[in-house]
């Protein structure tokens, strides 16, 4: 045992001298309380990397993780990532399992096993990426958008996330009038799923999970300074797919056209305390004639919006961004100066949620065309972000969702009382 010790001990300092390897992990813990049916989640990570230069500019990362989830699953092994990339004057590349997302990550945002090319120039940046992600495992990925994904979701022999091409084209224009940045995206998804589908002309009583979910994206952004003090940013995407829809007892695929627009504006007062307050919004289009956000529309116009992988929303109330705008407010504060606690900040945080149309959201305390009324909601949280070191951050949040009361809300009668919920994100690196 110590002779094999001693020779791993040995095989890593061979490494670091001759190839500049470096490695370490982290512990982490997320946790979710509410109070919705006793809802708990919680994941528990233990992560080891791994980084080494076997060539001058080229440099090979890799990472594998244990984890421990309360309500996905018992213990779950995993490939977080592992690529090669290089860089050239102007020019890099990256190879294998890596995250790639667009400008503003609310479209798409996710790991693939591809690549990404990247070219910098004085006043304009490209980027092109592609990946697959039908090699990730299920529990781990968030790629779910359309029905025959849900039916596969919820099936516990199926271990793989959904089979998707997905191609990320990127545009930035860094100055293009002083501190201001245009960003430009294309994002492309091809379902490469081929079993079990619905498909064209197919009676209503045809079994099959679903049907494919081949959609594109445009998204347009700007970004910058108004002041020395504000800052903001303003982006917009159109969505263009062709999905399945029921009408008059038959499928058919119909186009699809739909929209999503934000942004936010901040301000920071650097001599009161570093406090920054922020209002931000994101609205996306919805369907009056849609039954569910996959695959339920049953009208010739689907303005359903559905984005390629699922993005933060909330904490206690996070429906996708799918017929749905949400509007925020922000203030937070650094109160200390001192070396241990000048990264302690405090943050009070508001968002109202209101339905785009009477179609359906992807929660399922609403109710779908039953009502009138487009407000759902509201969370308020109060979170501690905490980072006395740099190899350790914890943060932590309590609030509560206040739900619609009305009579004629859109939120079902039994889930009308107000959810109270905590959460808990902590990691230690070494």
């Amino acid at each position: 045992m110590k002779k094999n010790i001693l020779f791993l001990l040995l095989a890593f300092s061979v490494l670091s001298f001759g190839f500049g390897v470096d490695f370490g992990g982290y512990v982490g813990n997320y946790s979710l309380i509410t109070s919705e049916s006793d809802f708990r989640e919680q994941i528990n990570k233990l992560a080891l990397w791994l980084a080494l230069s076997p060539a001058d500019a080229v440099y090979i990362t890799g990472q594998g993780s244990v984890a421990y989830s309360y309500e996905e699953y018992d213990i779950l092994g995993d490939l977080d990532y592992l690529y090669v990339t290089q860089d050239f004057s102007g020019f890099s590349y990256k190879l294998g399992r890596f995250f790639q997302s667009e400008f503003t990550g609310n479209v798409f945002s996710h790991r693939l096993d591809g690549a990404q090319f990247d070219l910098a120039f004085s006043r304009l940046n490209l980027m092109l990426g592609a990946g697959y992600s039908g090699l990730l495992l299920k529990p781990v990925s968030s790629l779910n958008n359309s029905k025959a994904d849900m039916v596969d979701n919820s099936d516990d022999d199926i271990k793989f996330a959904p089979k998707k091409v997905i191609i990320n084209l990127g545009a930035s224009f860094p100055e293009i009038i002083p501190s201001q940045q245009l960003d430009f995206s294309v994002v492309t998804q091809i379902d490469m799923r081929s079993k079990d589908l619905i498909e064209d002309n197919d009676p209503a009583d045809k079994e099959g999970k679903g049907g494919k979910f081949n959609t594109v994206y445009f998204g347009l952004g700007l970004s910058g300074a108004l002041t020395g003090s504000f800052i903001y940013d303003i982006y917009g995407y159109l969505q263009l797919a062709k999905s399945l829809s029921l009408i008059e007892a038959e499928y058919l695929y119909k186009n699809q056209i739909a929209f999503l627009v934000g942004g936010s504006v901040s301000y920071l007062n650097k001599d009161f305390y570093f406090s920054k307050i922020t209002a931000s919004f994101m609205y996306a289009s919805g369907d009056d004639d849609s039954a569910s956000v996959y695959d339920g529309n049953t009208n010739d116009n689907n303005s359903q919006f559905i984005p390629v992988s699922e993005s933060v929303t909330g904490i206690i109330f996070a429906p996708i961004l799918s017929n749905l705008l949400r509007a925020g407010l922000e203030y937070s504060v650094k109160p200390f100066s001192s070396r241990v606690m000048k990264n302690f900040q405090i943050a009070i945080s508001g968002a109202a949620y209101f339905k785009a149309t009477e179609g359906a959201v992807s929660e399922n305390r609403v109710s779908t065309g039953y009502s009138s009324e487009k407000y759902l909601g509201t969370e308020a949280m109060l979170t501690f972000n905490l980072r006395p070191f740099s190899d350790f951050g914890i943060t932590a949040a309590g609030g509560a969702f206040f739900p619609n009361k009305s009579s004629d809300s859109p939120v079902y009668e039994e889930y009308r009382n107000v959810e109270p919920g905590v959460m808990i994100n902590a990691s230690f690196s070494f």
